[in-house]
């Protein structure tokens, strides 16, 4: 997210290589002691330490996260025309739902960039080469239309939002490829979703 801001230019992949080149090392190293090829663990406290360091530096803004849910959730809740409501609840995309949700979005990324003072040109930018910023707001739109569609987002609970984060994040993650391994049916779904709302404009 950062990486884009700076450069106002989507990332290709969530991938970070130099993360990946550690973490492929660690295993090598690990592999190495388990087979008897090396004498010593790769890891004591220290390393540990910093390992976590680096993972705690490399996770996506929480915090920024909950700025974008509740622009897309004052959205909804304040900018949906009264015939729309009917048709978000039914649940089925057409042109027009893909039409306001996809306003949503980039109002809800707007709105969490506010204090970044950055132009909404470069915003619009970003959000229409489908960013990793783009890609994490349109999934929060998504997550509350789902809120619409059994009960309402008028009623979300923040705290249960703060327990659903990770699962976003894996499928802001997932979005850029070509399948999400889970188990649980509502971040399939959402997965699911995400896929079908980046590929509309193309069908």
């Amino acid at each position: 997210m950062r990486s884009e801001l700076k450069a106002v230019k989507a990332i290709e992949t969530p991938i970070d290589p130099l993360l990946t080149k550690r973490l492929r090392q660690l295993l090598v190293e690990v592999d190495g002691h388990n087979t008897g090829r090396v004498s010593k663990f790769p890891l004591n406290d220290a390393r540990i330490l910093k390992l976590i360091g680096l993972t705690r530096a490399q996770r996506l803004n929480h915090a920024q996260h909950q700025s974008i849910l509740r622009g897309v959730v004052k959205v909804l809740c304040e900018q949906t025309p009264h015939d729309l409501r009917a048709e978000l609840r039914k649940g089925h995309l057409t042109n027009e739902i893909y039409g306001f949700l996809y306003q949503t979005g980039f109002l809800a990324l707007r709105n969490a960039l506010a204090s970044q003072r950055i132009s909404e040109e470069k915003i619009k930018k970003l959000y229409f080469e489908y960013s990793l910023l783009a890609r994490t707001a349109i999934v929060f739109t998504l997550f509350g239309w789902r809120w619409f569609q059994t009960g309402g987002a008028e009623n979300m609970l923040m705290k249960r939002v703060t327990n659903e984060v990770i699962d976003i994040d894996y499928v802001v993650n997932a979005s850029y490829f070509d399948g999400i391994l889970s188990n649980e049916k509502r971040v399939n779904h959402l997965y699911g979703q995400t896929k079908t709302f980046l590929e509309y404009r193309h069908v």
